[in-house]
């Protein structure tokens, strides 16, 4: 993880992407360190080019990208991050396989799907948000079934007052889940 100077870090890793614009390793080093100076749309755009750059070595870093790809575009202002972060998903998903049962990439998409249902809730839009809420629930049952430890993560998007509250919106229908988990596992 970035830490110290962020912007000596983002200035260092743009002289070395432009020296090295096809290293995907790089990109994403770049993208976290715009990621951690608070510059989350740019960050994301860099996970978007190393994923590019990443997928003909087909390695199973590509799955942990989109994860960080699209856990950068939810911190974007709405609507913009949850749309960047579903059409991320959209866009790769399909190159990757393992994406469709990544319990972190699916916990994003939920969180991604949980930002759009409150937006269309908020503007009126009933079957946006019955979409987005199917969706949500969809993959927050995907990534617990793909990894029951990501329940405290999917636990703590529900609370009100969490920072990231991405299912708060969806709260009683994500509880349900999380205990019809738990019951499952006693």
């Amino acid at each position: 993880r970035i830490v110290g100077d962020k912007e000596n870090a983002v200035r260092g890793f743009a002289s070395a992407v432009a020296r090295e614009p096809s290293d995907a390793r790089l990109r994403a080093e770049y993208a976290e360190a715009l990621f951690a100076s608070d510059r989350s749309l740019e960050a994301a755009q860099q996970y978007d080019v190393a994923l590019e750059l990443q997928l003909p070595e087909r390695t199973s870093r590509a799955a942990k990208l989109l994860s960080e790809c699209m856990f950068a575009y939810l911190w974007a202002d709405p609507p913009t991050g949850f749309r960047g972060a579903i059409t991320a998903y959209e866009r790769w998903s399909a190159h990757i396989p393992e994406a469709a049962t990544d319990g972190f990439v699916q916990v994003r998409l939920a969180a991604a799907h949980g930002q759009a249902h409150r937006w269309a809730v908020d503007h009126q839009d009933p079957g946006a948000a019955e979409l987005h809420a199917e969706r949500a629930l969809r993959a927050v049952t995907t990534a617990l079934a793909a990894n029951r430890g990501l329940a405290s993560v999917v636990e703590s998007m529900v609370s009100p007052r969490g920072e990231d509250d991405d299912l708060v919106s969806l709260e009683r229908q994500v509880r349900a889940i999380l205990d019809a988990g738990k019951a499952s596992s006693v």
